[in-house]
């Protein structure tokens, strides 16, 4: 997941059960069908980090809700569309 050594982003994301928190970096963003989707990581092993697709589903003026992507139709669409984005990572899945 790597794309050379500037400054990432991050987002912060907290399980809803424990209130824990995770910090994501936020390696590319897209949008599809109106709806806003964000390709994130774990900052642990960035050559080899396990992506998740994040889905906006709600904003508010302090906070902006994601959740992860179920529906596998539209998941290979995401995919596909941060696949043909131009940045330099790899995506398998």
């Amino acid at each position: 997941m790597e794309n050379g050594n500037e400054e990432r982003s991050t987002i912060t994301m907290f399980d809803t059960q424990t209130g824990a928190g995770t910090e994501m970096i936020i390696a590319d963003t897209a949008e599809m069908n109106g709806s806003k989707y964000l390709l994130v990581y774990e900052r642990e092993d960035e050559e080899e980090a396990e992506a998740s697709v994040l889905k906006e589903i709600n904003e508010s003026e302090e906070d902006i809700y994601y959740e992860q992507i179920t529906d596998e139709n539209e998941l290979e669409s995401i995919i596909a569309l941060f696949g043909d984005s131009g940045f330099d990572y790899t995506i398998r899945f």
